[in-house]
């Protein structure tokens, strides 16, 4: 460790309080040197990317995570999958308003909304996979199956998501995605993921209220723009999830009955008596 960057290792530990830590720390040392850095190996999944970068944009900073994931896509040109769809979030503070929040994997789509479409009996749009011959398919088990989601952008989203590999798994001394493969099979993730969070101290560069100003600027200004054709209105990044949020704070989490059944399995595992749920 040194006044800008940290090396954790996270011994397996749930991903979720490893990750707060880790972002927290970037940020404590952002605010002593302009930025922190912080890597960590050997961890477990961490819910929502965009949940990390957001902590640090409360707290005055521009914060990134990146994370890497067992293979799951082809590399741009092959027909196996040889990398991850390793999700990247980025997130910086506005004046007005949450922050804005880019939360994004490699993949043309996330794993887990393949997994949503396979649970609601839903065919996936084009583009999204590839069944085990490499054929394009709408059938979300056949992507579940095959493990070959499709690289955002083509080659962009392959060269990308090596990149992420090379900076989350290697650079800290953990696992890359083929070795994440080994340690996924048999269950629903793997854990040994790396990752990445940094955060960078706005008022080390220009006023933190200029910076939140001009930033309510831009995004007027990308907002303003004339509808295209099949769009009633223009969102930014991060934008619908607020407002879901808010939403879901007031009406509850709607739960399908597949969800329900496995929380309430895992309650019961874990020794809980039951939980209250709303029926419509």
């Amino acid at each position: 460790e040194t006044p800008v960057i940290a090396h954790l290792d996270a011994h397996r530990a749930p991903g979720h309080a490893v990750s707060v830590r880790a972002m927290r720390t970037a940020v404590e040392k952002a605010k002593a040197s302009g930025v922190g850095f912080v890597l960590v190996r050997n961890s477990t999944h961490w819910g929502r990317a965009a949940y990390y970068p957001a902590l640090a944009a409360r707290e005055g900073c521009i914060g990134l995570c990146l994370v890497n994931t067992e293979s799951n896509m082809p590399y741009w040109g092959t027909r196996e999958p040889r990398i991850g769809n390793n999700p990247l979030s980025i997130a910086a503070p506005r004046a007005s308003g949450e922050p804005v929040v880019l939360d994004m994997a490699m993949s043309q789509a996330a794993f887990f909304k393949i997994v949503l479409h396979h649970r609601e009996g839903k065919k996936i749009p084009p583009g999204w996979g590839v069944d085990e011959k490499g054929r394009p398919t709408d059938d979300p088990a056949a992507v579940l199956k095959s493990r070959r989601l499709i690289p955002a952008g083509q080659h962009k989203g392959a060269g990308l998501a090596l990149m992420i590999d090379i900076m989350t798994g290697i650079l800290s001394g953990g696992m890359f995605c083929a070795e994440l493969l080994g340690e996924a099979k048999g269950g629903p993730h793997a854990s040994g993921y790396g990752k990445v969070f940094l955060a960078i101290d706005i008022a080390a560069f220009l006023p933190l209220e200029g910076f939140q100003r001009r930033v309510d600027e831009l995004v007027a200004y990308v907002k303003g723009g004339p509808l295209a054709e099949g769009f009633t209105e223009v969102s930014i990044p991060g934008e619908r999830s607020w407002r879901e949020r808010s939403l879901r704070e007031k009406a509850g989490i709607p739960l399908d009955d597949r969800t329900l059944q496995e929380l309430r399995a895992l309650a019961e595992t874990m020794g809980i008596d039951g939980f209250a749920v709303c029926q419509k």
